[in-house]
This record gives C-alpha cells, sequence and structure tokens, in this order.
C-alpha cells in the first residue's frame, strides 16, 4: 500500500526492477479479472527495465485481494495484495 486517497480509497503500487525485457504489468481483482490502473511508468536502467503501476481502490470490504503481476511472454511474477 502506498497511501489512503482523500476521497476514501486506498493507493496501490507494484514496482519491479531488473527485467529485460520490461513486462507487462497488470492490477488483478481475486478473480484475475484486470482492473483498470493508471499508465505504466517504464524506465530503462543499467541493470534492466524497472517498471512501476498504480491504482487507487475504492470499495475493498467485499473484494479486499488484489494481485500484481509482470508478465512477459516465458516469466510471470504476481504479488497478493490483501486490505484488511
Amino acid at each position: 500500500m502506498e497511501s489512503y486517497d482523500n476521497s476514501g480509497g486506498v493507493n496501490l503500487v507494484c514496482e519491479s526492477r531488473g527485467w529485460n525485457p520490461a513486462p507487462k504489468v497488470l492490477w488483478l481483482n481475486r478473480d484475475g479479472d484486470p482492473l483498470p490502473a493508471e499508465v505504466t511508468q517504464i524506465h530503462r536502467e543499467t541493470e534492466g527495465f524497472s517498471v512501476k503501476r498504480r491504482i487507487t481502490v475504492y470499495d475493498y470490504s467485499e473484494s479486499n485481494r488484489f494481485y500484481c503481476r509482470l508478465q512477459q511472454e516465458h516469466r510471470m511474477m504476481e504479488t497478493e495484495i490483501i486490505i484488511k
């Protein structure tokens, strides 16, 4: 979690470094459906690409699990975020 939003939401951020090529960054709900999020920030560094993508969630009482997925053609990494 990055911060609370003034309008009652929770700001989440997914950030990773060292990718080559840059991965696709997705925010998913607990059912695995993609969620609308900010545009992915991609930066090229000496050790590979760093990526960052933010999302603000408002209604998380029923579905408090979110997933950040970083995906390349043959590689995938996913992190689960639970809001309590």
